[in-house]
């Protein structure tokens, strides 16, 4: 774990973000899924760090994304909604094409603010 004074500014963003930004159930889903939905919150946060430091490496769609942090690139699709409502990462405005020659949106990591 990074201290608070080592981390970077998207790290410190990622800190303080709160769980509830991201509801994980709705409201008219059984307990069984608000049961499942507190399980998740670990792997969501695991997920944005990932997601963050595959960016490092430049900008990219999410099947580049997802094969430079070992995640499904469904996965990662869910979370750069996310991440970009929050302002940790950004839309470049390109789209790429990937390996099945589907048109993606291409994302980069801001400076966290």
């Amino acid at each position: 774990m990074v201290s608070w004074h080592d981390a970077t500014p998207w790290e410190r963003r990622l800190a303080e973000i709160d769980s509830a930004a991201f509801p994980l159930f709705r409201k008219t889903d059984p307990p069984t899924s608000r049961q499942a939905s507190f399980q998740a919150v670990g792997v969501q946060a695991d997920h944005h760090r990932r997601i963050l430091k595959a960016l490092e490496l430049g900008p990219a769609g999410q099947t580049l994304i997802g094969q430079r942090c070992n995640l499904d690139k469904h996965r990662v699709g869910k979370r750069l909604g996310e991440m970009g409502r929050i302002g940790l990462i950004e839309q470049t405005g390109r789209t790429l094409l990937n390996d099945a020659g589907r048109r993606e949106r291409e994302w980069r990591a801001t400076d966290g603010r």
